[in-house]
């Protein structure tokens, strides 16, 4: 389970992941635009046979390329679930540790400081489950 203090560690790491997918991004538009310009080149010289036999390779070339992007942006998906499952855990955490200052509040205890982290990791939690979520969505949508 993940822990509190661990949370700062996840704005290097959603950082990175972003500029993951922007670079899958762009290497899955350029793959699909290769092989797009490759099949039509094919079907445009479908009475030069061996042209078009010439250009097979450079078709199974990008084919390969684009499988090797979507699989890259496949385990970019499965990292961000994780990732989104972690902050699940530490919202619960934080939420059990909001419950028990409750408690404590009542019986007159002053919990202002304690108070003012756990708005802060709210905040910092939701902010990170948004990008996380942001970041599978893009995923999803170009895949």
């Amino acid at each position: 389970m993940a822990r509190l203090e661990q949370l700062e560690q996840f704005t290097e790491e959603i950082e990175s992941k972003e500029t993951e997918v922007e670079e899958t991004d762009q290497k899955l538009q350029e793959a699909n635009e290769r092989l797009s310009s490759l099949e039509s080149a094919v079907n445009q010289l479908s009475e030069d046979q061996e042209v078009s036999e010439s250009l097979e390779s450079n078709k199974q070339e990008a084919e390969q390329e684009k499988t090797e992007v979507e699989e890259k942006r496949s385990q970019l998906s499965e990292k961000l679930q994780s990732m989104q499952g972690e902050m699940e855990d530490l919202n619960e955490i934080n939420e059990n540790s909001a419950s028990v200052l409750s408690e404590l509040a009542e019986i007159g205890e002053d919990i202002s400081a304690s108070e003012s982290i756990i708005e802060n990791r709210r905040s910092q939690i939701s902010s990170y489950q948004e990008k996380i979520q942001e970041l599978l969505e893009r995923l999803q949508s170009q895949g």
